[in-house]
């Protein structure tokens, strides 16, 4: 017989993350590299996967592991970092066509490009309208 007596270890064995756990980090890290190319769907839709696969990589455990706590939190950050991109990139639009002196330089560089101003060819292309 054995005389050893072994006592319970404190510590438990370390959790291996499944492959939705192993998905969802990389997909919540390829979240902020696609926001911060200033793509606008693809993080949306990176984000939203690693978050999905991160609660179902949860299965019938009662807490989630920290590969998938990563990738939730990178997907979070990725996605909040696309928002803002899409915000700034919207109030700049925005500004062009409302600010005349932002309009003047539109016109202007539109019209050393094509020999016409951009509110005549949107004159042109709405006339029909």
């Amino acid at each position: 017989m054995d005389s050893y007596q072994h006592a319970p270890s404190q510590y438990e064995a370390p959790e291996v993350p499944n492959a939705f756990a192993r998905y969802s980090k990389g997909l919540g890290i390829a979240t902020i590299i696609t926001a911060l190319m200033g793509t606008v769907y693809i993080p949306f839709m990176l984000g939203g996967l690693a978050i999905i696969l991160g609660i179902l990589s949860r299965g019938s455990k009662a807490t989630l592991c920290r590969t998938v706590k990563f990738g939730i939190v990178t997907a979070v950050i990725g996605l909040v970092i696309n928002a803002g991109v899409v915000v700034v990139v919207a109030a700049r639009v925005y500004s062009l066509f409302t600010v005349p002196e932002y309009r003047q330089l539109l016109n202007d560089t539109y019209e050393q490009m094509y020999d016409q101003t951009l509110d005549e060819a949107l004159e042109e292309l709405m006339g029909g309208f």
